[in-house]
């Protein structure tokens, strides 16, 4: 198979077949390889056939060519020498698995089990280093960055066909690797995740394009992609493994080439349609602006029984926020009583069900006894900003308005169903409240 190499570049047989060791060529197959080589027809092969043979073919791999290929094994073999030698012998049909985008033989021969050993053992290594850099947890900041990252690179390689990330498990993304996100990076980051949400609200498909970009160029500078790639290899067989590094790695170098022209003209027509995307970018900046967001109950501290609810579960604007039992506290929080509240300062209080909807004040009246209800949310929309107490407990006041406070309106009688709304501050017991 490693024979015929310098012709699969050119597309001209049965890939399938040759991937499995099965490809015999007759003559018939000869002359129409030489009628598609022949690319200005004059019945003659020379260096500008084969050139524009060889355009054509970049064009049907984001304009990845044989030469980024070779580059591309030649970082596999850096990033992990323990597989350097085998990298180095194998590279023809490491391209041309890379390059088809097929798997190898049952019966390939694969690197010996030392220099497997050798590698699971460094990786197990790295990934302990990570995960302590990070103590015991993540910090809710590093976190939803990360995850926006992760949902951004995952979603940029797709548009390359290229699906690493789809070798992880979707409960345990592997965020750690991501942890290059820190510092004055993540300030970029976050600046990013904002421009994209608001891009991709207003319709500015091109901006939003451009940031995704900018964000799978700055992880493989950054070394995360050599990561993803490494960490990669628990959840595939090693063929697999090595071709879909070299096929991200190739494709990469020929996007940057062109500052990602290609791609980024893919995911203008596809970006619309990134609806999670936007949403963790939305999350990310909210949990790294003013402390980040708790989630959980809004209890009324004066009636503990009870906690802020959206009158029943229903998700259309303009419903009613009331009081409703509260969960007892070894149960996970009722849907319809479950919310995002700012951990410090001023913002949106989400509906954590369903995030796109908020806490609002209906067209931003002052008057005692206003309806607090739900609404979809708007950027910086001054009816939705709150300011909780910073110790957990005690007021929530209106940020644009800050004399005004949420208020229960209870005058006697059942709690069960009393309504929330606008009040004057005043500290009476309707308006303290322990929020998460």
């Amino acid at each position: 198979m490693e024979l015929w190499q310098d012709l699969t570049k050119y597309e001209l047989f049965d890939a399938d077949a040759l991937a499995k060791g099965d490809l015999s060529v007759s003559q018939q197959d000869w002359l129409q390889a030489f009628s598609k080589l022949d690319v200005n027809k004059d019945g003659k092969l020379d260096a500008s056939d084969l050139g524009s043979a060889d355009t054509q073919c970049a064009n049907h791999h984001f304009n990845a060519t044989q030469e980024h290929y070779r580059k591309a094994v030649a970082m596999m073999a850096e990033y992990f020498p323990e597989f350097a030698d085998f990298f180095i012998e194998h590279e023809p049909a490491l391209i041309f698995f890379a390059e088809m985008n097929k798997s190898a033989p049952e019966d390939a021969p694969v690197p010996s089990m030392e220099s497997m050993e050798l590698f699971q053992n460094n990786s197990k290594t790295l990934a302990l280093t990570e995960w302590k850099a990070q103590a015991s947890h993540i910090a809710s900041c590093i976190y939803a960055m990360g995850m926006f990252v992760y949902e951004a690179v995952g979603w940029g390689l797709s548009m390359m066909d290229v699906y690493v990330l789809g070798k992880f498990p979707k409960d345990a993304p592997p965020i750690h690797l991501f942890d290059a996100i820190q510092g004055g990076v993540l300030e970029e980051y976050k600046t990013r995740a904002k421009r994209m949400g608001k891009a991709i609200t207003q319709g500015h498909f091109w901006t939003a394009a451009n940031v995704v970009w900018d964000i799978l160029k700055d992880t493989f500078s950054l070394g995360i992609l050599e990561k993803v790639i490494r960490a990669a290899f628990a959840n595939m067989s090693w063929w697999d493994w090595a071709s879909t590094g070299a096929m991200m790695l190739a494709t990469m170098l020929a996007q940057m080439a062109t500052s990602g022209a290609v791609l980024i003209a893919k995911m203008i027509h596809q970006i619309v349609n990134a609806y999670n995307l936007a949403m963790q970018g939305k999350e990310a900046v909210e949990s790294c602006t003013q402390g980040g967001y708790n989630t959980g109950r809004i209890q009324w501290k004066t009636h503990p029984s009870q906690c802020m609810d959206v009158s029943g579960g229903s998700t259309n604007d303009g419903t009613n926020i009331i009081s409703w039992d509260c969960d007892p506290p070894w149960k996970d929080v009722n849907d319809n009583r479950n919310f995002k509240v700012p951990a410090y300062g001023s913002g949106p209080i989400y509906w954590a069900t369903h995030p796109t909807l908020c806490l609002d004040v209906p067209n931003g009246d002052t008057w005692n006894g206003n309806n607090i209800h739900l609404w979809t949310c708007y950027d910086g929309s001054p009816n939705q900003q709150f300011t909780p107490t910073r110790d957990g407990t005690g007021r929530i006041r209106w940020a644009t308005h800050p004399h005004k406070c949420i208020d229960m309106g209870y005058s006697g009688g059942d709690v069960k169903g009393t309504n929330v709304q606008i009040w004057d501050c005043s500290g009476h017991d309707n308006q303290k409240f322990t929020v998460p």
